[in-house]
This record gives structure tokens, C-alpha cells and sequence, in this order.
């Protein structure tokens, strides 16, 4: 007869074959305790899926419509393919471990939808004790995603979160302690709007034929804000880039975004490097100009740009509904 034994994973109980109990309990002890401290300091609801006494445990290809709420544990890569929905409801925990240096990585080929709430966000993350960015791979949104909507989320400790899919609405997340890029759009041009990227190696990164909507995000805090490349076109509206350790906005190979109405402040590089054309921007305190130096001038290259295409009407006040709605 197979003995099992229980551990208590956010107050309910998960059964271990005895076989793997010595090589897994001290990963599972340190693990439950990481969920127990991240539920309790998120504020977000815990209860499991109803009628369940454990949390879900996913892997593998998703082979019809699900909806997952309370924990989700997370162990090895999940896709849910094309014609498959996902639904995620709000408040649950949807956690990324593994035993292995394997990088766990979440694919959505069909629909995802993760829409929580403001008192019951979603949360992505890793289950390390010690969290670091990179914990885990992240989330990838492939080209027949056709209508994924991720909002009121937090996504932590990932490497990226890659769209290939031009329908994907992103709205009201905290995206933060990524490892690359806290959003990359590749050749795909989703709508990004009203969320809070910290933290991350380079914000929001947009490569090829991509003309993204970004619009009223704070992205702060990054090594690098906006990259863009290989010939990108997104269009940057309206959002707070600020307090990045490099540049706001850098291009390469021919990319032009179009950038409009942003606040583009105290960044350590440069505000806008090497493309793009702007238009009624607010750009202050950016490349050691000084924490009150607004630029007003309208040539390609200033004390705090570099080689744009064009400076149309700068402004010398803040542009008051930039940013997330909640800043306003």
C-alpha cells in the first residue's frame, strides 16, 4: 500500500508519495512558507477552488476550456493551445516552481483570460524563497492568441512576457523584477495601457513590424524604459518615463516611434535616443542635465535628446493625464 503524507500549502492539504518525500521537504516547506508570506502581504483573497482541499497542481497542454481560481501551482511548462480558453479568476496565485534550473514557461497559443480586480489582483510569480528575476521564463502570447486579455495582474520575477499576438489588451497590471524585458512586442502590435512596469531590465522592448499602442504606463525604475527596433513603429502616448537608469526611449535599425504627450523625466541617459518623433512631450531632468532643466528647443539633438527625427511643440508643464488612471 502506497504511503502518502501531507503538508499544508496555504491552509490546505497537498499528499506526497513517500518515495519523494525526503529529495522534496525542504523545497516544500521553504515553498509553502513563500505562499503563506505572499498571500498575506498582497492582500489578496486565498480561498482554493470551492469543494477542493488542495490547490491545483498544472503541467502540459491544456486539452479543453479550464478556469482556475484560489493556487495554482505550476511545476512544469503549460500551454494552453489554439481553440482552447483559459480563464483565471480573480484573487488566485498562480505560482512558478521547480526543483530543476529549468526556466517554466507559460504559452498561450489560444485565449487567456486573467482579469482580476482591484481588490483581487492575480497574481504570476515565482515560489523561491529567494526570489530574483528570471525565476521563472514567463509568459509567451503566440500568433493565433486572438482575443487574451491580462488585466489587474501582477507579474513578478519572470524573464519576459513575449506577444506575437496583435489582439492581446494588457490593462491595469503591475509587471516588475523582470530579467529582460517586462513586455517585449515582436513583430506583433498589442494594446498596452494603464499599467505600472518597474523594475525590469528594460521596460517594454518592441522589435520589427510593430506599431504597438502604449498608452498612460508608468515605466519607471528599469534599466532601460522603451527600447525599440528593427524599423518599429509604436505609438507612445501619454505615459510617465522616468527615473530609468539608462535612456527613456532608445532606437535602433531605423525604428521611429511615434511619441506623444509623455513625461519624460530625470532618466540617467538620454530621454529619447536616435529616432522617433515627438510631439507636445514634457522631458525634464534626463542625462545629467539637472533635476530642473526642461527642454524647450526644437532641434534633432539637445542637452537631453539625441538624434530624433523631429521636436514638434515642447512643453513646460507636466502633462497632467499621463500615466496610470490611479496617478491622475
Amino acid at each position: 500500500m502506497e504511503m502518502r503524507f501531507y503538508l499544508l500549502y496555504v491552509g490546505q492539504a497537498v499528499s506526497l508519495p513517500k518515495e519523494k518525500l525526503m529529495n522534496k521537504l525542504t523545497c516544500s516547506i521553504l515553498l509553502l512558507i513563500s505562499l503563506i508570506i505572499l498571500g498575506c502581504g498582497a492582500g489578496v483573497n486565498q480561498g482554493g477552488t470551492k469543494g477542493s482541499s488542495k490547490p491545483a497542481q498544472k503541467s502540459g497542454v491544456i486539452a479543453k476550456d479550464e478556469t482556475w481560481s484560489g493556487n495554482i501551482l505550476i511545476e512544469d511548462d503549460v500551454t494552453v493551445p489554439e481553440g482552447v480558453t483559459l480563464t483565471i479568476q480573480p484573487g488566485a496565485i498562480v505560482g512558478f516552481y521547480t526543483e530543476s534550473k529549468k526556466m517554466i514557461q507559460f504559452t498561450v497559443n489560444g485565449n487567456l483570460y486573467a482579469e482580476g480586480n482591484e481588490q483581487r489582483p492575480i497574481r504570476f510569480t515565482s515560489l523561491t524563497i529567494k526570489h530574483n528575476p528570471g525565476d521563472w521564463a514567463g509568459i509567451i502570447f503566440g500568433k493565433t492568441s486572438l482575443n487574451s486579455r491580462l488585466s489587474f495582474s501582477i507579474i513578478q520575477y519572470h524573464q519576459q512576457i513575449l506577444v506575437r499576438s496583435d489582439s492581446l489588451r494588457m490593462t491595469n497590471n503591475i509587471i516588475t523584477n523582470g530579467s529582460g524585458a517586462g513586455i517585449s512586442c515582436d513583430s506583433a502590435s498589442p494594446f498596452i495601457e494603464d499599467n505600472e512596469i518597474t523594475m525590469n531590465e528594460i521596460g517594454i522592448k518592441c522589435v520589427g513590424n510593430t506599431s504597438a499602442e502604449i498608452s498612460k504606463n508608468l515605466i519607471r525604475a528599469n534599466t532601460y524604459g522603451i527600447v525599440c527596433e528593427d524599423g518599429a513603429t509604436p505609438k507612445i502616448t501619454r505615459n510617465i518615463i522616468s527615473d530609468n537608469r539608462q535612456d527613456g526611449i532608445i532606437n535602433y535599425s531605423a525604428s521611429s516611434p511615434t511619441i506623444t504627450s509623455n513625461n519624460i523625466t530625470r532618466n540617467g541617459g538620454w530621454a529619447v535616443y536616435n529616432g522617433g518623433r515627438l510631439s507636445e512631450n514634457f522631458i525634464q531632468g534626463n542625462n545629467k542635465a539637472g533635476p530642473n532643466a526642461v527642454e524647450r528647443g526644437t532641434e534633432n539633438t539637445s542637452e537631453q535628446y539625441y538624434g530624433v527625427e523631429e521636436v514638434e511643440q515642447p512643453r513646460s508643464s507636466e502633462v497632467t493625464d499621463a500615466g496610470p488612471h490611479e496617478r491622475r
